[in-house]
């Protein structure tokens, strides 16, 4: 299943596919607001709205024409 954004969801009641992957990591909530990770899931964005860490800790560095290097 797809959002609005066109963002991957998977159905928890009809997958196998998750797991143990935790949720937040692998089916993280999205706010249709804005089409980012729901605030109090462990991701963190720049001020340009750049990932920079995911909930599993990775972090992540962009340049400055907004393309990721690590």
């Amino acid at each position: 299943m797809y959002d609005r954004y066109g963002n991957r969801r998977f159905d928890v009641g009809e997958t196998t596919t998750l797991g143990d992957c935790p949720a937040l990591q692998c089916n993280p909530t999205v706010d249709t607001t804005n089409n980012r990770f729901t605030s109090g899931q462990g991701y963190v964005y720049d001020l340009m709205g750049s990932l920079i860490r995911d909930a599993a800790g990775r972090e992540y560095v962009y340049d400055g024409e907004s393309k990721q290097r690590k």
